[in-house]
């Protein structure tokens, strides 16, 4: 658990029924940072992340890269009439390098708390299957 491989399916079972039982453990609903699939990623890798946020501000970091170099590239033409493109690279690539930032830990803070509240869970299923 807590990794990017697909757990046994009795696990992944397990993790959908706890969600449905415990509800108020789920974020409120963003599209970055916690959606239908951080959910369903956490259900069966026990991992809270999206794959597909964490592809989209990689691809934006890298198409800022791309604008910036170009950027530097026209201003040894264009000289100061390329500053604002530079600047406007540079700004891009900080805001979705720390959004990435903020996601991260917002994902492993909200990976341990599910994962701890899930093996509390278990435990709790567990007796109550030895005392039946």
């Amino acid at each position: 658990s807590g990794h990017n491989c697909a757990d046994d399916n009795v696990i992944v079972l397990q993790r959908v029924k706890f969600l449905l039982s415990n509800p108020h453990l789920i974020p409120k609903y963003d599209l970055l940072e916690s959606n239908c699939e951080t959910v369903a990623v956490w259900c069966k890798t026990g991992t809270f992340r999206t794959f597909q946020v964490a592809g989209l501000v990689d691809g934006g970091k890298r198409n800022s890269a791309t604008v910036a170099a170009s950027s530097v590239l026209a201003s040894s033409l264009l000289g100061p009439l390329a500053l604002p493109a530079i600047a406007g690279a540079a700004l891009s690539y900080s805001a979705l390098l720390m959004k990435e930032n903020s996601n991260e830990s917002m994902w492993r803070e909200r990976t341990k708390i599910l994962n701890d509240e899930f093996q509390r869970w278990q435990e709790g299923q567990e007796q109550v299957c030895v005392i039946l």
